[in-house]
């Protein structure tokens, strides 16, 4: 039998891109996904183009309920980070926040995101690798310090450090824990 490659190829390859290796990369924003999870969490998904040879992994912001005070800060700064302007985020966020609703609030950010990246804003993300019960997965996260969330890769000191190692001792005896 002859085996046509480029047909078998096109037929059972992959119609995914792999994903960018580790580092820093410039690209462009091109949408946000907003997702309700099971456990009642909402998350902003960041999607970023593709560009010839790879994609890239969104990156994901959650949306505080509990903290409102947070989420209108770090939604502001989001905005701000993704071109908008200081002025009109803060109005964006201010009118999100108005009817003090959540539902509502989560609307608001998804509606003023999309019509922000319409515009495609130009940001740089780093792609790293997470493990996760022992499976890797590739991850993005914006690198503006104001919008940057840690991630759980990131370089620990090694041992432990004392605080004391060269000071006098403390004798707390006498409080009665």
């Amino acid at each position: 039998m002859a085996i046509n490659w480029d047909n078998l190829e096109e037929e059972m390859g992959s119609k995914y891109k792999p994903y960018a290796e580790d580092g820093k990369y410039t690209v462009k924003c091109v949408d946000v996904e907003v997702k309700e999870t099971s456990t009642g969490s909402v998350v902003e998904k960041f999607i970023f183009a593709e560009d010839a040879n790879v994609q890239f992994p969104t990156a994901d912001h959650w949306i505080s309920k509990k903290n409102p005070n947070f989420r209108a800060y770090h939604q502001k700064n989001l905005l701000v980070v993704l071109g908008a302007s200081e002025a009109n985020a803060r109005l964006a966020v201010e009118k999100a926040e108005a009817k003090d609703d959540f539902d509502y609030a989560v609307k608001a950010y998804e509606t003023a995101f999309k019509a922000l990246l319409k515009k495609e804003p130009t940001i740089e993300i780093e792609v790293y690798t997470q493990v996760n019960n022992g499976k890797e997965y590739a991850r993005a996260e914006f690198t503006d310090r104001k919008v940057a969330m840690p991630h759980d890769d990131a370089k620990k000191p090694s041992g432990s450090v004392s605080v004391a190692d060269d000071g006098e001792e403390v004798d707390l005896s006498d409080i009665p824990f």
